[in-house]
């Protein structure tokens, strides 16, 4: 499967570094960097980051398997909500301590292709029920 995205996470579940194709799916270029941040915070749903925090422990008990998958919403800069295929791999870092690769690849989300839009006020703040859009 080709991914959009692919990235790279410490054993915290944060980037480590600025993942420059997933900045583009969420967000105008001109934003803050991704590096630090966690790929759950993201997560347009509450649901949705406890199944990716359930599949990354789960991969994590079975290192070495085939990769796992989980199709989640996220949330862009101005909470228009994107349906997305997750792959997940953990692996051992040269220290030997556990971190993750994850491929993202943006699924059409209805007939038509395009994104659920949000009801936002302005393109800086975007807010749904599960509280405002990450802090970047």
């Amino acid at each position: 499967m080709m991914c959009d995205a692919v990235v790279d996470m410490d054993e915290a579940l944060c980037m480590k570094e600025h993942v420059v194709k997933l900045a583009g799916l969420l967000m105008p270029p001109s934003r803050k960097t991704l590096e630090g941040s966690r790929l759950s915070s993201f997560l347009a749903e509450s649901e949705d980051q406890a199944k990716f925090e359930e599949m990354v422990e789960r991969s994590a008990e079975q290192e070495g398997g085939p990769p796992s998958m989980l199709t989640v919403r996220m949330r862009d800069s101005i909470g228009n909500r994107l349906k997305v295929v997750m792959l997940h791999v953990p692996y051992a870092s040269a220290t030997g301590s556990l971190h993750h690769l994850v491929g993202l690849r943006e699924e059409a989300d209805n007939a038509d292709g395009f994104r659920e839009q949000a009801d936002c006020p302005s393109l800086d703040f975007c807010q749904d029920a599960n509280g405002p859009w990450p802090n970047l």
